[in-house]
């Protein structure tokens, strides 16, 4: 069986950090170490995790001063033993075969970048979130994979691992950017569940649209060549204007997509 490393950063958590830890417990799949990375919580947090991992030798703790998630991440993955790498966040629980279902599909099909299951949502609002089907030219417009997806930790060590300029959020989305490409396989699996924590006030709710717009621009320009690369032999797209764009109609139907993706980014950088 080949090992997962479940990541776990954690900042201020200590409410729900237990009830996260225990679904990892009761995982189907038993080959698997869980890395707790206390992000210079100021709450009772590390006083639980010490309590929790005491007797349990699959469950690890590293501490360090608060850096935001991404060095937090990457900090646990750098520590990790695992073939394959589970961000969790810690107010988060899984499935009990979340595990195996995710490393199942890793290992029987040939060439699949990463695994990510269905999202139930439970806290202040309850039901499934309506995730759209992943694609990868959709994907530069608007994230539709959650932060819990499974993926091999050499394709982690390939990237550079999480953005650690990206403290407010958003930093899987830029993520799964740098890590994808159109030509990557991404299954998105019905039979495992991500239970999603919605709460009032949260990191993903709370930065304003202005720097959300600034972050889009960001992964824009540090992607650039991704963005471009979706359409063949068409001059350099942000010199491009509107009009040009809509000259180009002898584009053949599958690559209307990247054409609005790069329309799309056109108007995000000369908004910047």
């Amino acid at each position: 069986m080949a090992k997962v490393s479940v990541i776990v950063p954690c900042y201020n958590q200590g409410a729900f950090l237990e009830e996260c830890l225990q679904s990892v417990e009761c995982q189907s799949y038993h080959d698997w170490e869980c890395i707790i990375i206390d992000d210079g919580s100021t709450d009772d947090s590390g006083a639980i995790i010490e309590n929790f991992i005491k007797d349990r030798i699959r469950f690890k703790l590293i501490k360090q001063s608060n850096a935001g998630v991404s060095t937090a991440r990457n900090n646990a993955i750098k520590a990790s033993n695992g073939v394959f790498i589970l961000p969790l966040d810690a107010d988060d629980k899984l499935s009990p075969n979340y595990l195996e279902v995710c490393v199942n599909i890793l290992e029987e099909l040939l060439g699949i970048s990463l695994v990510y299951g269905k999202v139930k949502k439970f806290g202040d609002n309850n039901g499934f979130w309506n995730l759209q089907p992943y694609c990868f030219e959709k994907l530069l417009e608007e994230n539709m994979i959650h932060c819990s997806a499974m993926y091999l930790k050499t394709e982690w060590e390939k990237t550079g691992g999480y953005d650690a300029q990206l403290k407010v959020g958003l930093e899987d989305w830029e993520f799964w950017v740098n890590l994808l490409d159109k030509n990557s396989k991404v299954i998105y699996s019905k039979d495992c569940i991500l239970h999603y924590r919605t709460k009032k006030k949260s990191r993903n709710n709370s930065f304003t649209e202005r720097e959300r717009h600034k972050i889009k621009v960001y992964i824009g320009k540090k992607h650039l060549g991704k963005y471009y690369s979706l359409i063949s032999n068409l001059p350099d797209y942000i010199a491009m204007n509107r009009k040009e764009i809509k000259r180009l109609t002898i584009l053949s139907k599958s690559k209307k997509n990247a054409l609005s993706v790069l329309i799309t980014f056109l108007n995000v950088f000369k908004k910047s």
